[in-house]
């Protein structure tokens, strides 16, 4: 097994049911997905017990996956899994429906597990519109913020004949307008939903605010026997987690987790923590 670093940044990929169990010594935190807990009772299983041994847990609202929960079965999942940290529903390139979520889980807050911080993820057609997004939320009290890898507002920062580099590049940007704009208080945390193209995370070097990331994208690729090189890739697999999610742990490689899949994942994962040093 390659070595594998210890950041400051917690990095934590999401992972087929059969590698549940081994995502334990890779990942820093676990991202809970409401998608496959909904759908799997080991998956469901899985994480209870990791949280009631004491991991650090984020739980996501389910928009990037296409699924739209009630505040009620949404207060009921936080409720059950007690986690650290629970993402706000919100909407794509929307700021003004993001923040009526954001006022809405403001109310519900008191009937929320006290020890699961709420955060809000920035979104908006243009910066103006996500960092205004960003003041407002911190005006009622939010101090947690994500920042989506796909934005529409990222396609006017940065042109090029790529997309997934123009996506890259745009969030780039965009963090670096949120610092030149403001200067973030000590007590808040950022954290990064996924990535298009896994060298981005080589520019965030003593970014301190940034505090957390999850992304699949070296496991996809590692599962694809698709290896990184030292300077990432230049291309995002068009296909979700959901597509692999139920492929078992063999020797036969094909549509199952072999010794060659583990393999180039391990190496994938290596190179993506040496993106921070």
């Amino acid at each position: 097994m390659l070595f594998i670093p210890k950041l400051m940044i917690k990095i934590s990929h999401e992972v087929p049911k059969a590698l549940l169990e081994w995502s334990l010594d890779v990942n820093d935190y676990d991202y809970i997905l409401p998608y496959f807990y909904k759908r799997s009772s080991d998956y469901a299983a899985f994480y209870q017990t990791a949280k009631s041994n004491g991991r650090f847990s984020i739980l996501d609202n389910g928009l990037f996956e296409g699924e739209t929960y009630s505040n009620l079965e949404l207060v009921c999942l936080i409720n059950e899994l007690k986690p650290d940290i629970f993402i706000v529903p919100d909407e794509w390139n929307n700021s003004d429906a993001t923040y009526k979520h954001a006022e809405k889980w403001s109310d519900l807050s008191n009937k929320l597990n006290l020890d699961t911080d709420l955060m809000i993820v920035l979104q908006g057609e243009r910066f103006e519109e996500m960092f205004q997004l960003l003041y407002k939320c911190y005006q009622l009290g939010y101090r947690h913020f994500a920042v989506n890898h796909s934005s529409k507002a990222y396609d006017s920062h940065f042109q090029h004949n790529n997309p997934d580099v123009s996506k890259m590049m745009g969030r780039i940007n965009f963090i670096n307008y949120i610092q030149r704009r403001s200067t973030i208080p000590e007590e808040c945390y950022f954290h990064l939903l996924g990535c298009t193209l896994p060298q981005e995370f080589m520019y965030y070097k003593g970014y301190d605010f940034i505090k957390s990331v999850d992304t699949s994208n070296p496991i996809i690729l590692g599962l694809e026997n698709i290896l990184y090189s030292q300077f990432g890739q230049l291309v995002k697999p068009d296909l979700k987690m959901a597509h692999y999610f139920n492929w078992e742990r063999s020797n036969l490689g094909g549509d199952e987790i072999g010794d060659l899949e583990m393999d180039t994942i391990q190496k994938n994962i290596n190179t993506f923590k040496q993106m921070f040093l």
